[in-house]
């Protein structure tokens, strides 16, 4: 769909549900993210929130979005935030340090600085009360990373690849 007929689509869909007059505003201001699509799976409408979170821009960008694919040779793009293994999700390090990650959806680990090298050591660490599963380990504020809260002991989810292999003093 172009935006004339998405936004023709959404005039419809309001005519017929006046409370809805203002749910595109309502829509654009919420501070979570909002991506509609049609049975299609056509996208037609994506908002700030949602663009800030997944860094999926409108359709409006995708001309500036393809130049620079084909000017530019791209490495990596995007954020991989976690994966599903089993009807389970393991949140994965980048979504930790990313800059849009929502800190308050997360439960903070805070440790001092031994805890925090013993940690990017992949080490263990002690183990907090917690009441989620979990924890988005912080220094000073700082995220370092995740570990899983398994009630008697926590796991350890620092990439082995970038652990600390000296002792630090």
């Amino acid at each position: 769909l172009t935006a004339d007929e998405a936004d023709r689509l959404f005039r419809q869909v309001v005519s017929r549900c006046p409370r809805l007059v203002d749910f595109r505003e309502v829509c654009e201001n919420l501070y979570d993210g909002i991506h509609i699509t049609d049975g299609e799976g056509t996208v037609l409408f994506i908002n700030q929130a949602y663009t800030r979170t997944t860094g999926i821009l409108p359709a409006a960008h995708a001309p500036f979005i393809e130049t620079l694919g084909s000017t530019l040779r791209i490495l990596y793009q995007g954020c991989e935030i976690a994966e599903a293994n089993n009807r389970k999700i393991k949140l994965l390090h980048p979504a930790a340090l990313w800059q849009g990650l929502n800190r308050d959806a997360c439960t903070p680990y805070p440790v001092e600085l031994p805890a925090a090298l013993a940690y990017l050591r992949k080490e263990d660490l002690p183990v907090p009360p917690a009441p989620t599963d979990w924890l988005l380990v912080t220094y000073r504020g700082i995220p370092l990373g995740w570990c899983k809260h398994l009630g008697t002991r926590l796991n350890n989810y620092y990439p082995k690849e970038w652990r600390i292999r000296m002792q630090a003093p």
